[in-house]
C-alpha cells in the first residue's frame, strides 16, 4: 500500500510540473484519474470513451511524464534542494543553540 501512495505522489508531482507539456485532453484524463481519483470506468463514461481507451491515455501520459523527469530531472532537482534546505536548517539550530550557550557563559563571566 505504501508503495503505490508513493507511486500515486509521484505520477502527480509529475503532472503537476510537466502537465503543461501534455495535451489539454490528457490533462484532463490525468486529472480525473489521479486528482480526483475516478476510476477509468466514470473517465471513460464521461468523456464517451472506453475504458481502454483511458487506460492506454493514462499509461502513454504516465510515460512521457517519466520521460520528461528522466531528460529534465525537475522532481529530482526539488527533492535534492529540499535535502539540503532541510540540511541547513539542522545546521542553523545547532549553531543558534552554540551561539546560545556561548552568549549565557559570557553572561558569567
Amino acid at each position: 500500500m505504501l508503495d503505490r501512495t508513493r507511486a500515486r505522489e509521484h505520477n502527480l508531482r509529475l503532472l503537476d510540473l510537466y502537465g503543461p507539456l501534455l495535451t489539454a485532453h490528457q490533462r484532463r484524463i490525468l486529472h480525473l484519474a489521479w486528482e480526483e481519483d475516478w476510476s477509468y470506468s466514470e473517465v471513460a463514461e464521461r468523456e464517451g470513451v472506453s475504458r481502454t481507451a483511458v487506460y492506454d491515455l493514462v499509461r502513454r501520459a504516465r510515460t512521457a511524464l517519466q520521460g520528461y523527469e528522466v531528460k529534465l530531472g525537475l522532481d529530482r532537482e526539488r527533492r535534492n534542494r529540499a535535502r539540503l534546505a532541510e540540511a541547513m536548517r539542522v545546521r542553523l539550530s545547532s549553531l543558534e543553540r552554540e551561539v546560545s550557550s556561548l552568549s549565557r557563559r559570557l553572561e558569567h563571566v
